[in-house]
């Protein structure tokens, strides 16, 4: 060890011929499961579910609506504190909680292309999260 940083696992098996190696290399792929992430990818494919849901909405009310760029039209006419929503998922003011989930009863004068677009934006940052959480096992497993 070096700086307290670990470099390497040589302390602990010293040196390993190449046959040794290979069989803890073998060893660890055969005990990781193939289906690791299977519960991570079946959310993020009803996420995309519900977006393409939401985006074929949308268009029906906007048909100039792109869902690759935000949608200035349906922005400004969202105000504070739903605004908040569009970049996070939970927000507490004072002693307020508003969070996507209850949007609708919270905010029952927003209309269904507004709620729509909020969820939409939600259910992005959800999938961020769920390609970050599977990329890092990826990263792990393939180590």
């Amino acid at each position: 060890m070096d700086d307290n940083k670990l470099k390497s696992l040589e302390f602990v098996f010293g040196t390993l011929n190449d046959t040794e190696h290979e069989e803890l290399l073998n060893i660890t792929v055969q005990n990781v499961p193939k289906n690791f992430a299977a519960s991570l990818y079946q959310t993020k494919t009803e996420l995309e579910n519900q977006n393409k849901e939401f985006a074929s909405y949308l268009k029906e009310c906007y048909p100039e609506f792109k869902s690759s760029m935000p949608f200035d039209l349906i922005e400004r006419t969202i105000n504070y504190p739903a605004k908040y929503l569009l970049k996070y998922d939970c927000i507490r003011i004072f002693q307020c909680v508003y969070s996507v989930d209850t949007v609708e009863q919270i905010f029952p004068n927003l209309t269904k292309a507004q709620l729509s677009y909020i969820k939409l934006k939600s259910n992005r940052r959800k999938i961020a999260k769920l390609n970050a959480k599977i990329n890092r096992l990826n990263r792990y497993y393939n180590q």
